[in-house]
């Protein structure tokens, strides 16, 4: 089934390759990232790296349930 512009629907699918997380405010905070490594997902937080659960995004990301079709 061809969606807009005649491409496939898989062709607008994206593979999410890493997050980038902001704790704070506007004014100060801090920044650390969350990477796909060797099947797994790592968190590096200044000179920490330790494993994460892909579990812990919704709330380590300060997201939400919404899920597009």
């Amino acid at each position: 089934m061809l969606a807009e512009h005649g491409k496939p629907k898989d062709f607008y699918k994206l593979k999410l390759k890493g997050v980038i997380v902001h704790s704070g405010s506007a004014d100060v905070g801090h920044y650390y990232s969350i990477l796909p490594q060797d099947k797994s997902w790592r968190k590096y937080d200044d000179s920490r790296v330790t494993f994460f659960g892909a579990s812990s995004f919704e709330t380590e990301c300060y997201g939400g349930t919404f899920t597009s079709e």
